[in-house]
């Protein structure tokens, strides 16, 4: 069983979390996240630096990323704007919604678990 993968941010620790679920043989990227307009439209595969396209392109719109149906989201953006809308995605979430994991939170550092599947 492989696991659907959101990405949200494409910065330094994003872009190596994006090739990873690229390349993980468990997981499928089901769609990308980013701030800057210049990443709009940009193959995933291009914004985490590997030499093949995936098919899926980059948006400034979360709900596109929610709409995917992800089982889970790599939040690995820095700053309050991202996690406005983290927060309000949260409230929003439904039983079924993705689950979240995060390399920041609140402004503080937690470590990224992979080792448990999503809920």
């Amino acid at each position: 069983m492989s696991y659907r993968v959101g990405q949200w941010a494409t910065g330094n620790v994003g872009r190596q979390a994006l090739r990873a679920i690229i390349e993980h043989p468990g997981l499928e990227l089901a769609g990308v996240v980013v701030s800057d307009p210049a990443k709009v439209g940009r193959d995933a595969g291009e914004l985490a630096g590997i030499a093949r396209r995936i098919g899926i392109r980059a948006t400034a719109d979360p709900g596109e990323l929610i709409a995917a149906r992800p089982d889970v989201i790599s939040y690995t953006a820095v700053g309050t704007a991202g996690r406005r809308g983290v927060a309000r995605l949260r409230r929003r979430r439904t039983a079924d919604g993705p689950g979240a994991r995060s390399t920041t939170c609140a402004g503080s550092s937690k470590r990224a678990s992979t080792s448990s599947p999503p809920r």
